[in-house]
């Protein structure tokens, strides 16, 4: 059976630049922890979750931005970079991440909010590595596999098939996404009320949008 994949189509997901990800927990259950007077309180599963998190940051190409886990998902940003000779390396203001390039406005045949198929992975049909779904995907099987071992619990499942992301475009996007993170714990009301899964990872466009 195809399934329609959330990617744009025939963008290059090696890019360098910075993209805002979205992934729900299985079935959108509340297995991370509970949001208490506005902040979120990790279980041992939603510790597990930002361990794996910050592992990511080990990558050579991988620098990580802001991050929140709630109950039933996550919000992160991250910069993929390809450190070259005579790459340009700028401080962010916010969180002191060096990234290699500067946010440019990029232009798309699509809408970021069309569902598209997907052509970013090799000539052999894999992700490729290095590329954003390959990262994420590492990502979601760390988790998961530290979670059977230290939870004891060999067929737990963790995540939702896929994610959502989006290419953040320019300062005015990061720094939206960087304070929706921050927020996001405060607004937790408002995610139990998402209809859906693109819900809870679109909503901050939708806001910008709108304002425009």
């Amino acid at each position: 059976m195809n399934r329609q994949s959330i990617r744009l189509d025939g963008f290059d997901y090696t890019t360098q630049g910075a993209y805002f990800i979205t992934i729900c927990s299985h079935q959108r259950e509340h297995l991370f922890g509970t949001i208490l007077e506005g902040q979120m309180q990790p279980n041992d599963l939603g510790t597990i979750l930002l361990e794996e998190w910050n592992n990511i940051g080990k990558r050579p190409n991988v620098v990580l931005d802001g991050f929140v886990t709630m109950p039933n998902h996550v919000h992160g940003i991250l910069w993929i970079t390809a450190p070259a000779e005579g790459t340009e390396t700028i401080t962010s203001p916010v969180v002191g991440a060096q990234r290699a390039a500067p946010l440019r406005e990029q232009r798309f045949i699509h809408s970021q909010r069309e569902l598209m198929v997907s052509k970013h992975v090799n000539a052999a049909g894999a992700l490729q590595a290095g590329s954003l779904g390959a990262i994420v995907r590492g990502f979601k099987s760390a988790v998961t596999k530290q979670a059977r071992i230290s939870l004891n619990n060999p067929n737990l499942q963790v995540w939702q098939r896929n994610y959502f992301e989006r290419v953040i475009r320019n300062e005015r996007e990061l720094n939206a996404v960087r304070e929706y993170i921050a927020l996001n714990p405060q607004n937790w009301s408002v995610d139990l009320e998402a209809t859906s899964d693109f819900a809870l990872h679109d909503c901050v466009f939708s806001s910008l949008e709108a304002a425009a």
